[in-house]
């Protein structure tokens, strides 16, 4: 019955539950009046690249599904946008998607725990070789995808605690802060019981650039940064021991090269190189959104036992196949104008310098407050610019973000949250 349920919130009532959303945020926001940014225009300019794309796709009816989740997602970035731009609706819509991914986190264990048992029994001692089917928490996905909502979700439950944190005018912000780790340590451990190296390093390669980003923007002191990511990586280590003790598949899943680790990686490889021939048939805009794994499948060799493609297994590939040069490289601009407005967003302040011997003492307070909310706002938006940094390196050899309407939105909010300036008082 829970499948069902989840299956009706995430197919069918997804468009209802954003606009109600989006209602309730309007009452109680407002819509924040700011000049575009560059950027902005990128987001349209992509939303209407896939519509024009729709009219040339080789598959059409399979193409709708893509570009109506490209569209959604382009809502939901303008949500973040100009609707979520204070800090306090940021932390309450990162930490509710934080606790779904860590219901879903957990459900994921017990489905793995509950698969391992059942292989068991039947004799089989490799769970490498099944590693398909020990867990997909999410209904009517497959595990890669599952994995990859997850790595998303992972941004969202570090940022308030992170925010909590670094808010030094809340008392016991520490206690707060720990407690609020606990969704981000439930999707740790479903990342680690993933046994894919990719997603297992993106999930590291999460926790060193959120910690470079804070340092290398003064977010916090290099000592504390230091010990912070000794922290992150020794908390990571400890939980993959702790999965690794009663799992002990999951060590050998990330050390050294198994059997079908090598026949994944060759596979992949031969994927690779026939996409590259099939994005030359249709270079300039492509065969359409969604169509990639059809396109690969009605031009394969029907005697060729190697290399078949389910899907790319390459996000730049993907894009080459279905939206060719010119998709291809709008989506690079896209990432080269976030890098740029999330420069500026953390080199920019909310309040102008002023000494202090011109303030009041009640205005001085007010402003200690006010830089505390500013520099906690810093560090959530590094955590969201690592999220995107982690999920683009797991995407270099998979492809799922188009697939699904939640992933598409999730990736697009995190860059709309991590360019966000001047994020308000509260």
């Amino acid at each position: 019955m829970f499948n069902n349920i989840v299956r009706v919130l995430f197919q069918k009532n997804f468009q209802a539950t954003a606009s109600m959303t989006t209602t309730a945020a309007l009452r109680i926001n407002g819509i924040r009046k700011e000049k575009p940014l560059t950027m902005d225009w990128m987001v349209i300019c992509i939303g209407a690249f896939e519509v024009f794309s729709l009219f040339l796709s080789k598959y059409r009816a399979n193409s709708l599904r893509g570009v109506e989740a490209v569209l959604i997602s382009v809502l939901a970035y303008f949500i973040a946008r100009f609707v979520l731009w204070k800090p306090s609706p940021a932390v309450w819509l990162a930490g509710s998607l934080g606790v779904a991914g860590m219901w879903f986190s957990f459900l994921g264990v017990v489905q793995f725990s509950g698969e391992v048992e059942r292989l068991k029994g039947t004799g089989f001692t490799d769970l490498l070789a099944f590693r398909s089917r020990l867990m997909y928490p999410i209904p009517g996905w497959l595990p890669g995808e599952c994995f990859t909502a997850l790595l998303l979700a992972l941004p969202f439950a570090c940022a308030p605690p992170i925010y909590i944190w670094r808010r030094e005018t809340i008392p016991h912000r520490r206690v707060y802060a720990a407690t609020a780790l606990l969704p981000a340590v439930l999707i740790c451990s479903a990342l680690c019981l993933s046994l894919s190296r990719a997603v297992f390093w993106g999930m590291v390669l999460f926790f060193v650039a959120c910690f470079a980003l804070m340092v290398g923007y003064r977010v916090v002191a290099l000592i504390r940064g230091r010990s912070l990511l000794v922290g992150a990586l020794l908390g990571s280590s400890m939980v993959l021991t702790c999965t690794g003790t009663f799992y002990p598949v999951v060590f050998r899943a990330y050390v050294g090269a198994k059997t079908s680790q090598v026949r994944s990686t060759k596979g992949r490889v031969d994927i690779w190189k026939r996409s590259v021939k099939a994005a030359k048939e249709n270079p300039i805009l492509g065969v359409g959104s969604s169509n990639a794994a059809l396109f690969l499948l009605s031009t394969s060799d029907p005697e060729e036992t190697s290399g078949f493609a389910s899907r790319p297994f390459s996000l730049p590939v993907q894009i080459l196949i279905e939206k060719g040069i010119v998709g291809l490289g709008i989506y690079v601009v896209f990432v080269l104008l976030f890098c740029i407005e999330f420069h500026r967003s953390m080199l920019s302040r909310q309040f102008p310098n002023i000494e202090s011997r011109h303030l009041s003492k009640r205005a001085m307070r007010e402003r200690e407050q006010l830089d505390a909310t500013q520099s906690a706002y810093k560090a959530m938006k590094c955590c969201f610019a690592a999220g995107l940094i982690a999920v683009l390196f797991r995407e270099l050899t998979y492809s799922s973000l188009f697939e699904h309407t939640v992933t598409m939105v999730l990736t697009l909010m995190l860059a709309a949250l991590a360019i966000a300036r001047k994020g308000g008082t509260a």
